[in-house]
């Protein structure tokens, strides 16, 4: 990956708002009833997102990157709702989940779509 470059996960566990005694409960999302919530821990993306996204590579004439950016998509990443700064935590998620990535703002994507 190289800057300009745009990661697209497959699914996303939400480990901010993780209970620790239900790893299988992260995320909440519609069960088909009425005012019930099913938990689930990931968040599944889809391809659909990102019909008509194009990245380029300059954005003026002066200010371009060194390569054309790459989209990837597949991944699997972890979002919180607060910064995570420990390398310990990092290797855990990888280890155990397969984590290819953390960060704070895809929660409020996710969760909103």
């Amino acid at each position: 990956m190289s800057i300009g470059d745009v990661t697209v996960p497959q699914q996303f566990a939400h480990t901010g708002i993780w209970d620790w005694m239900n790893l299988n409960g992260t995320f909440f999302s519609e069960s088909g009833k009425a005012n019930t919530a099913l938990p689930l821990f990931w968040a599944n993306t889809t391809q659909k997102w990102l019909q008509g996204i194009k990245l380029v590579q300059c954005v003026n004439s002066s200010l371009c990157l060194p390569q054309k950016p790459k989209l990837v998509v597949g991944l699997s990443g972890s979002t919180a709702n607060t910064l995570v700064d420990n390398a310990a935590y990092w290797n855990f998620l990888f280890q155990t989940f397969r984590i290819s990535y953390v960060d704070m703002e895809s929660s409020a994507v996710v969760m909103t779509s």
